[in-house]
């Protein structure tokens, strides 16, 4: 029977606090990577700004609200990173070039809507962490002015 690998030991924690945001990156996301509810959705996410007790982290292609439920175990982890506490801030990266969701043309949607919502990073990152799977995709249909002006 083969020996089990060994596993290697987490990143050091600093003995003094850290604005190396190399460093203090790597072992935040070694310390997340233990934490089974935000391991995937912190490893879709990376650090902008670090320094003074504060770090900005860019949310990837995740909505900056899926990681406002885990806000005080970011915090927490990231505070044990740097050595010092730390506060976080969620952002999402800008992307001017793409049209806003309304903006869509409608004629550009799929015929397999469930593929399309498999493929979603926000339906992946709720999926990982609250499990399932997905049965069914309803469209929401939009307001006419006629129903805005009976609201």
């Amino acid at each position: 029977m083969p020996e089990p690998e060994p596993i290697s030991p987490p990143s050091p924690l600093p003995a003094e606090p850290s604005d190396d945001i190399d460093a203090v990156w790597s072992r935040f996301l070694t310390l997340a990577a233990a934490q089974r509810t935000i391991a995937g959705l912190v490893a879709r996410t990376h650090c902008v700004a670090l320094g003074g007790g504060h770090a900005k982290i860019q949310t990837g292609d995740l909505a900056p609200a899926i990681l406002n439920p885990f806000k005080d175990k970011i915090e927490d982890l990231m505070s044990r990173a740097v050595g010092a506490r730390t506060s976080v801030e969620f952002i999402a990266p800008e992307h001017p070039d793409q049209p806003a969701a309304e903006e869509a043309d409608v004629s550009e949607r799929s015929a397999h809507p469930i593929d399309d919502a498999a493929n979603d990073p926000l339906v992946q990152a709720v999926l990982e962490v609250f499990g399932g799977e997905i049965l069914d995709v309803r469209e929401k249909p939009r307001p006419t002015g006629e129903d805005e002006a009976n609201a």
